[in-house]
Order: C-alpha cells, then sequence, then structure tokens
C-alpha cells in the first residue's frame, strides 16, 4: 500500500469534492461580480496545511480591488455620509494576517503602493518577522512605490531582470 491516493481514489475523496466546491463558489462570485460593479466580493477560503511540529501554514484567497478602502474609525466613525468601508473588507483582512506572522512573509507583487500594506509588512520586520519581497524591476522606482522605503529598512528585495513585467 503506498502513501498516495490513486486517481479514482482522489477523485472519490471529501478533499477533491471540497475543492471542487470552492473552485464553483468562487467562479459563481467572479462572474456576479463581473456583471455588477466590476468588484468582486471578498472571498476567503482558508487551507492549513500541516507542516513539522505541528505548524501550519494559513492561505486565503482574498479579491481586490475592494469597493471603498477602509474607515480608519470603522466602528466609531461619526462622520457622515462617510464614503469609506465600515465593514471587512480584503484589505482590512490582509492587514490582520499580516500583523499575525510570527515566523515569515513572502511577498511576490508587481508593485507596492498601499502604505497600510507597507506600514504592516514594516512593523513585522520590526517585530523580527523574516520578511522577504520579489517585485518588478521597472516598477519599483516608480512614483509611489514603496519598495526602495522597505529595502532601505532591511527588508531583502529581489527585483526580477526579465524585459517583460511581472504583472
Amino acid at each position: 500500500m503506498g502513501c498516495f491516493l490513486s486517481k479514482e481514489e482522489l477523485y472519490q475523496s471529501d478533499a477533491y469534492a471540497a475543492l471542487q466546491n470552492q473552485v464553483k463558489q468562487l467562479q459563481q462570485q467572479l462572474g456576479a461580480a463581473a456583471q455588477g460593479n466590476g468588484h468582486a466580493p471578498p472571498v476567503v477560503h482558508q487551507v492549513v496545511q500541516p507542516g513539522a511540529g505541528g505548524n501550519g501554514t494559513l492561505s486565503e484567497v482574498l479579491f481586490f480591488p475592494d469597493p471603498a478602502m477602509p474607515c480608519h474609525y470603522a466602528g466609531n466613525c461619526r462622520r457622515n455620509n462617510c464614503t469609506y468601508a465600515h465593514q471587512q473588507t480584503s484589505l482590512t483582512r490582509l492587514l490582520r494576517f499580516l500583523d499575525s506572522a510570527r515566523s515569515s512573509v513572502d511577498v511576490c507583487v508587481f508593485t507596492i503602493t498601499c502604505d497600510e500594506i507597507s506600514g504592516a509588512l514594516l512593523a513585522a520586520h520590526k517585530r523580527g518577522v523574516r520578511v522577504r519581497i520579489i517585485t518588478d524591476n521597472d516598477q519599483s522606482s516608480t512614483q509611489g512605490s514603496d519598495v526602495e522605503r522597505l529595502r532601505a529598512a532591511g527588508i531583502p528585495v529581489a527585483l526580477d531582470t526579465d524585459q517583460y513585467h511581472m504583472h
């Protein structure tokens, strides 16, 4: 008896059925977003992969852009007609995820221009979390990019050397 499932066993497993269901839900939500305002609702699927010593890797799927940036006063906002989001957004979930990191954060992005994300990465680095970034060489020095600020803080940044964009 081997440690791998046969193709037939895999297709009949509960895990495979759960993955099929998640893909179907994502397709439905993306289709609904395409017909609506163009913004996909925040969709979160968590997968915890077992690791050594009982540790796990948390993976979530978040869709961007959010319909609105989060309100910094969410929960206590008293502004009339505030156009910022007062409910959880993909950005707030990502920031909470970065704030919870204890050992490492690996980032591969086209560019980083969101000060909230940059701030969370810097805070993680200052807490002793190993942060590593891979980004597009052409975008790393464009106006609004936070990549050089992160590199200057001591975060390792690798740039692609390809003539094509990491998009």
